[in-house]
C-alpha cells in the first residue's frame, strides 16, 4: 500500500511518503515522521498504529517513553532524546486500511449508540436558589428543544470552569432558577434547529452553551443522560484525533485566550503570562507556539505547575513565592520590560505586581471586569491604570461574558470571530500545538462537581483543567487518545492573525 501525501512543514519538509517501510536515520525525521500522520516509529516491523498507541497514552521512542503530548511538540525533544545510532529503525504505516475500517465502525456504533430516544427530562447538576453559591444539587429540568441557529447536544464530556461557581454565588446574568451547568461541551448532536447547515444529527462536535444559557451536567445516580443546546456558531466538528475530554477541556479557556492574544501578540514580542490555570497554560502555548512570541516568561509555584510552564513553551518560569519577578524580568530584558502582560489571574495583588513588568508603549491585558472589580460585588480603587499610565503602556480588558450580557455586541461580526476561535481550537490541538492539560478527570454526579468547583474557588485546583464524563460509553471510545502535531503550525498562526474584532 502506497502512503499519497507529504507534509511540508515549517521549516522542514518530510521525506515522501512513498513505501510502507522507510528507513529513519535521525531523530529529526522521526519527529517529521511523527508530525505527518498516523504512522508509529518501532524498532523493527509491526506494531501498533500511532493512533491505536495513543490510546495507551505512551509512545515509546528506544529507551525514552513519551507520555505527554506536548513533549513532542519540537524536533528538538526527540534529537535529545532519542538514541543516536538508528540507522535500523522504521516508519510502519501498514495498517491505514485497518484505520479506515476502525473509522467506519466507530461511526456505525455512533450512529447505533444515537438511536436511542430523546427522553422529555434529565437529571441536571446546578444551582436551585438564586446566589446560593455552593453546593450545586441534583435537579430534574426539560431536555430543551433547539431554536433556530441551536443543536442539541448530547453531552459525552464537560470540563469545570470558575465561571460555574461564580455563576452560582452571583448569578449576574439574573438567571431564574434552576439553572443547570456545565458550559463546556463534547458529544452527539441528537437534534438540529431550522436554519442548521453546517452541523447534522449524529456528528461528534465540541461546543460551548451560551454562558447565559444552561450547560450539561447530569447527576450520575440518576443513570440519565446530559443534553445541552449550542448554538452553530459556538459548535464545531470534533477532530478525529481528539479525544471528547480533550475536546471539551477547550472551549471556554481557549475562547479567552484566543480573544486576549490573538491581534495583540507580534512574532518577536516578550510576553508574560502569570500563572498556569486553565486559561493560562494554553496562553503560553499560543504565544510560544502559535504567535510565534521571542520569549515567553511564566511563573508558578510548585515544581508541577513550573513543569507544565516549562512543557508549554515558557522560555523562563518563575517561582512567584521565592523569585521577585519583576526584578527577574527586568535582567532578562535589559531593564526594558515585556511587551505584553497576559493576566488571568483574577489577583488584585498579582495585577499590581505584573503592571509594574510592562515596557514603555506596551500593553497590560487582564482577562475579566479588571482591576478593582474582581468581587463583581464591590468596586474598590485599584492603582494599576496609574502604573500602566506611567509608562505610556495600554490598558486592554477581555471578558467573554459581554457577548451574552449584551445582545447588541454579539452581532454577525462577533459571531464570526467566536466561531473561528472554536476552529482554530480544533485546528491548534490536532496540530499539537495549543494542548490542554487534564491534571484531573472526575464523573458527572454532584459530590465530585461540587469537590472540584470548591477546589477551583480556594485555589487548590488540579494543575491544568478538571474533565468531566457525562457519558462513559461515549467518552470511553477516544479517553486515551491525545492530539498529535499533523500539519504546519503556519496554518493556526495564519487562522489567528485574521483577528478583526
Amino acid at each position: 500500500m502506497k502512503l499519497l501525501t507529504s507534509v511540508l512543514l515549517a521549516g522542514v519538509t518530510a521525506f515522501p511518503q512513498s513505501s510502507d517501510r522507510m528507513p529513519v536515520t535521525d531523530a529529526e525525521k522521526i519527529a517529521d515522521a511523527l508530525r505527518a500522520g498516523p504512522a508509529f516509529i518501532t524498532k523493527d516491523a509491526t506494531l501498533p498504529t500511532l493512533y491505536k498507541r495513543w490510546q495507551i497514552g505512551r509512545l515509546e521512542i528506544g529507551r525514552s517513553r513519551f507520555d505527554s503530548p506536548l513533549e513532542l511538540s519540537w524536533p528538538r525533544t526527540l534529537a535529545k532524546e532519542a538514541p543516536g545510532s538508528i540507522e535500523n529503525w522504521t516508519v510502519n504505516d501498514d495498517s491505514a486500511e485497518d484505520s479506515a475500517n476502525e473509522k467506519d465502525m466507530r461511526h456505525q456504533q455512533t450512529l447505533m449508540t444515537n438511536t436511542r430516544a430523546i427522553p422529555e427530562t434529565f437529571l441536571g447538576v446546578g444551582y436551585t436558589k438564586d446566589r446560593a453559591g455552593l453546593p450545586l444539587e441534583a435537579v430534574r429540568v426539560p431536555v430543551p428543544q433547539p431554536g433556530a441557529d441551536q443543536v442539541l447536544i448530547r453531552v459525552a464530556a464537560s470540563s469545570l470552569n470558575p465561571l460555574e461557581y461564580k455563576l452560582a454565588d452571583l448569578n449576574f446574568f439574573g438567571r431564574t432558577p434552576p439553572v443547570v451547568l456545565g458550559l463546556d461541551l463534547s458529544g452527539i448532536v441528537v437534534a438540529i434547529g431550522s436554519a442548521v447547515r453546517g452541523i447534522a444529527v449524529g456528528d461528534s462536535v465540541v461546543a460551548m452553551a451560551d454562558l447565559n444559557g444552561d450547560g450539561g451536567w447530569v447527576a450520575e445516580g440518576g443513570g440519565e443522560d446530559g443534553y445541552a443546546l449550542a448554538r452553530e456558531f459556538l459548535t464545531v466538528p470534533k477532530p478525529e484525533y481528539l479525544s471528547f475530554l480533550h475536546g471539551a477541556a477547550l472551549p471556554m479557556c481557549f475562547l479567552s485566550a484566543f480573544a486576549s492574544l490573538c491581534g495583540t501578540v507580534r512574532a518577536g514580542d516578550t510576553v508574560y503570562v502569570p500563572g498556569g490555570g486553565g486559561v493560562g497554560h494554553l496562553a503560553v502555548q499560543m504565544a510560544a507556539r502559535v504567535l510565534r512570541a521571542g520569549l515567553v516568561i511564566s511563573d508558578g509555584s510548585t515544581p508541577q505547575s513550573i513543569a507544565l510552564a516549562r512543557q508549554s513553551g515558557a522560555h523562563h518560569v518563575f517561582d512567584y513565592k521565592r523569585d521577585d519577578i519583576a526584578l527577574e524580568i527586568a535582567r532578562l530584558t535589559g531593564g526594558r520590560g515585556v511587551d505584553l502582560v497576559f493576566d488571568a489571574t483574577y489577583s488584585e495583588a498579582g495585577f499590581i505586581e505584573t503592571a509594574k513588568t510592562v515596557r514603555p508603549g506596551g500593553s497590560w491585558v487582564a482577562l475579566g471586569v479588571g482591576p478593582g472589580k474582581t468581587t463583581r460585588l464591590v468596586e474598590t480603587e485599584s492603582p494599576v491604570d496609574s502604573i500602566l499610565a506611567e509608562r505610556g503602556a495600554k490598558h486592554i480588558n477581555v471578558n467573554i461574558l459581554r457577548y451574552f450580557s449584551d445582545p447588541a455586541i454579539l452581532d454577525d461580526k462577533a459571531k464570526a470571530f467566536l466561531q473561528r476561535g472554536m476552529t482554530l481550537a480544533m485546528e491548534c490541538a490536532v496540530q499539537g500545538l495549543v494542548v490542554p492539560h487534564i491534571g484531573r478527570t472526575i464523573d458527572s454526579s454532584v459530590e465530585a462537581i461540587n469537590a472540584g468547583l470548591q477546589s477551583l474557588k480556594s485555589g487548590r485546583s488540579t494543575l491544568g483543567k478538571v474533565a468531566v464524563i457525562v457519558d462513559h460509553n461515549l467518552a470511553a471510545g477516544m479517553r486515551g487518545a491525545i492530539p498529535v502535531l499533523l500539519m504546519a503550525p503556519r496554518a493556526c498562526e495564519q487562522r489567528c492573525l485574521q483577528h478583526d474584532l
